[in-house]
């Protein structure tokens, strides 16, 4: 049961740790049955001592690792602000490592022309831990708006998918991996970066919105295990603000609807259901 628990845990954050505890040997019972947040004291309760913690810091825009960022981590989860414990700066290729004691941590990436972002990560003593990855976007120019999608090991293959308004007709269009979209002619908005592969990013911008209701969401393309519990986090930078969506854990479904956008309202719906994307 403890090398399932911490499966389990870094399953709900996103996270993947050394082969000792291969996230694919836990059942999906146990993933539905324990909270993160049991799972988490029961794990501090039995690691102690400082860990390895690792990961790339990457460009948003270009899926590719991204040199220079700073990195800060705040003991908890979603804590931005407060103390900082430790920092780092990633390398020339975006890779980063540092050691911090047993527990979860909040970890900060800013960089000059960069929207600062944030990441849940986790040390778990003489286990490291690895590919506690961060994606950091462009400041979008003014009127742009730009959707950041990361997720976990598992599934492996999450897709994002855009809809949003055709001037003059009933149906709406769909931005995603077999209809990239275009900046520069309608719909004005496209996938710039589609990952199969695990952890992200996706990343779609929109350069000029148009009136109307836009929805995005996320679907379980392929691999195995619950989308709920890949630790799937959804960044919208739009007019000057910045919003996290989190996926709710341990929730079946294939597809998870995680706003709207009109105008400039942002407004959350964050569901899993079956239903096919509109």
């Amino acid at each position: 049961m403890f090398v399932r628990s911490i499966s389990v845990l870094l399953c709900v954050l996103g996270l993947a740790v050394s082969s000792a505890f291969e996230l694919g040997s836990v059942s999906g019972a146990v993933k539905d049955a324990v909270s993160g947040a049991y799972l988490a004291s029961f794990i501090y309760r039995s690691i102690t001592g400082p860990g390895v913690l690792s990961g790339l810091a990457k460009h948003a825009q270009t899926g590719r690792g991204e040199p220079g960022v700073l990195l800060h981590f705040r003991k908890g989860l979603r804590v931005h602000d407060g103390p900082v414990i430790g920092s780092v700066v990633s390398g020339t290729d975006g890779s980063w490592s540092i050691v911090l004691d047993t527990g979860s941590y909040t970890m900060q990436g800013s960089k000059d022309g960069f929207v600062t972002g944030y990441h849940n990560v986790i040390s778990l003593g003489h286990n490291p831990v690895y590919n506690q990855d961060i994606s950091l976007t462009p400041i979008p120019p003014p009127g742009e708006t730009r959707i950041v999608l990361t997720w976990g090991l598992h599934p492996r293959d999450l897709d994002s998918h855009l809809t949003g308004p055709l001037p003059g007709s009933s149906e709406r269009f769909r931005v995603y991996f077999n209809a990239r979209g275009s900046k520069v002619t309608y719909p004005f908005s496209d996938l710039d970066v589609d990952d199969t592969s695990s952890y992200g990013p996706e990343t779609t911008t929109i350069t000029r919105q148009a009136a109307g209701v836009y929805r995005f969401a996320v679907h379980h393309f392929s691999g195995e295990g619950l989308m709920s519990n890949s630790g799937a986090k959804v960044t919208v930078t739009h007019a000057g603000s910045y919003r996290e969506f989190h996926i709710p854990p341990r929730v079946p479904g294939v597809v998870w609807t995680v706003f709207e956008l009109n105008g400039n309202s942002i407004v959350p719906i964050n569901t899993i259901t079956n239903n096919q994307i509109q």
